[in-house]
């Protein structure tokens, strides 16, 4: 489950990386649009010294020749002005949409002139010192027709003073005026206006800065204004109209926009990837639950449905992109279902087991108990006369049938017992020579056939000497039992490296494959004949849990009709050198 941990990590961690990184682009371009939306906004609201700043800081120098972006270009020509760049001999270094009839080179006066005048030939013209191209100092002067100055010009030179108008001339420009929809105001030099003509205008006087926050800040007013001095005592002020009635902060405006659109777009990107990520993690886990109350139901073959099967497979039963996540975790449901299976199959298994056992130990006791009741009955009946014979054979019998009972009834304990793991947890070393010597020996003088091969080394084990005697015994006795009067049982010790196997081998009438599936199986009475065995039916059960309380390992090797081993394998603790085998 290490890798799923590790996937699952690196899925997460890469769509967070990936999530953060998008975001981060996504505010690069929020901050460059905002810059964009500023600049642009201030070369409209400055105009056109905004554009001659602009121009002036991107443009750049390269093998001794100024370079301009392309955008500059196409917008000085859209918009009908040209772009001189004069270095300091004043000859014109660089030029764009430049008319021909403007000089190649300037003098100082010249210069001084235009700057003055802010004028050239017929063009207004706004100049600007830079020195941030290398160590050289360039003047950038960018000119344009003013319609406007050009108009009012005009009309000053046409009309001259208004000291001298008549009344024709008043009312023809009036009348010029008003077609336009200009307003001409004749300010004195307080700044009060005494004489309007045109379109009726609100202002009557100007304070001192008036025109130069009109220049300066014409986003704030309706009308443009341009201004002529006639003279010191006479100033033409021409209110132009603009397109828009009032010009409203679009800086402001626009950038709110944009942040609330952005917003909203980040908005909705989160919630679909947060369902997304929703359906992508949730899916697998509603197949989960749907299988866990299955499980709950007891069914535990159907891992997935044939729906969900298609959900999860594609057409070459390969799990889908979205479901390879879970791949180890679906892997581990379909192992989890065969083992539930088997357990609900052995659990029943062993419940038709345990009935049956149940039906055998009844007979069993039964056996035992009607005889003794029997010879009970007539002891208490005193209808008989007993010998001292006859006494001593109905108290062996009754004796035999007790020990019988009494050693069920030790089996029951004990497999409680190991099932509990209630046993010595602090074994002692056990000579496994005699622990083979005694418990052999008492078969021997009950005449059965039963021989012993022991290695020249006694071989010491960890153990509970008791429970390994009764391990022993198990054995034996299961192969004398189990197999025709007089078949010949064998006990070998097989010494390995770090461990010695013990085999119990008898060459009787061997077990069939389910017998063999079974036989450490509690419960299980398995028999290779008609005739019925008695016994408790723990037998072999207990044989296993003891070894395995030993550590150790316990495995039957039989073929029908050739016999039957069982060989125990056990962890040696002391090997103790012998001159002697024994045999």
């Amino acid at each position: 489950m290490k890798s799923i941990k590790r996937r699952i990590a690196f899925q997460f961690s890469i769509q967070m990386v990936l999530l953060t990184a998008f975001l981060f682009v996504i505010l690069l371009i929020l901050l460059f649009s905002l810059i964009l939306l500023y600049s642009n906004e201030g070369v409209n609201q400055h105009f056109p010294s905004g554009v001659l700043e602009s121009i002036s800081t991107e443009i750049w120098l390269e093998e001794d020749d100024i370079q301009m972006p392309a955008v500059w270009k196409e917008e000085l020509k859209t918009r009908n002005m040209w772009l001189q760049v004069v270095n300091e001999e004043g000859k014109v270094f660089f030029a764009v949409n430049n008319p021909e009839q403007l000089p190649k080179s300037y003098t100082l006066s010249e210069i001084n002139e235009i700057e003055a005048t802010e004028s050239l030939d017929r063009y207004t013209v706004t100049t600007l010192v830079d020195d941030y191209l290398y160590q050289n100092t360039y003047l950038f002067m960018l000119g344009y027709k003013h319609e406007h100055l050009q108009e009012l010009t005009a009309w000053m030179s046409t009309y001259g003073s208004s000291e001298e108008w008549d009344s024709e001339q008043i009312a023809h420009l009036h009348t010029t005026l008003v077609d336009k929809g200009y307003t001409l105001h004749l300010v004195d030099k307080d700044g009060r206006v005494r004489e309007e003509l045109g379109v009726n205008h609100d202002s009557t006087h100007y304070s001192p800065i008036d025109l130069s926050i009109r220049k300066q800040q014409p986003q704030n007013f309706t009308t443009e204004v341009t201004t002529r001095y006639m003279s010191d005592e006479e100033a033409w002020v021409l209110h132009t109209p603009k397109k828009t009635e009032k010009w409203e902060p679009p800086t402001f405006k626009t950038g709110v926009i944009i942040l609330s659109t952005i917003a909203v777009f980040l908005f909705l990107l989160l919630v679909t990837f947060s369902v997304w990520h929703g359906m992508r993690y949730g899916k697998p886990l509603l197949l989960f639950i749907g299988w866990l109350e299955r499980m709950q139901r007891g069914e535990y073959q159907e891992v997935l449905t044939s729906d969900e099967r298609k959900k999860v497979f594609n057409q070459k039963n390969k799990l889908k992109r979205q479901y390879r996540l879970y791949k180890e975790v679906i892997q581990e449901f379909y192992e989890m279902a065969e083992q539930l299976t088997a357990s609900e199959y052995e659990r029943k298994l062993l419940d038709e087991q345990r009935e049956q056992w149940m039906a055998g130990i009844s007979h069993d006791l039964r056996t035992p108990l009607t005889t003794i009741h029997g010879y009970g009955y007539m002891l208490e009946s005193n209808q008989y006369q007993w010998n001292e014979e006859e006494l001593q054979e109905i108290g062996a019998t009754i004796r035999k049938k007790g020990d019988y009972m009494l050693e069920l009834i030790q089996d029951f304990s004990l497999i409680s017992k190991l099932k509990e793991q209630h046993i010595p947890t602090e074994f002692t070393p056990v000579s496994v020579k005699e622990l083979l010597h005694s418990t052999v020996q008492k078969y021997r003088y009950e005449e059965i056939p039963i021989s012993l091969d022991l290695p020249s080394i006694d071989y010491f084990v960890l153990g509970e000497k008791k429970w390994l005697e009764r391990l022993l015994d198990n054995l034996i006795v299961n192969a004398q039992v189990h197999n025709p009067p007089g078949t010949a049982v064998s006990v070998a010790v097989v010494p390995n490296l770090h461990t010695l196997s013990i085999r119990v081998k008898d060459e009787g009438v061997g077990l069939d494959e389910e017998t063999k599936k079974h036989l450490f199986t509690r419960y299980y009475r398995g028999t290779n004949s008609e005739t019925r065995h008695e016994g408790s039916g723990l037998g072999m059960s207990i044989a296993k849990a003891i070894v395995l309380a030993h550590n150790g390992e316990i495995k039957v090797t039989s073929t029908l009709g050739q016999g039957t081993e069982i060989a125990f394998t056990l962890p040696i603790t002391q090997p103790l050198q012998n001159e002697q085998g024994e045999k």
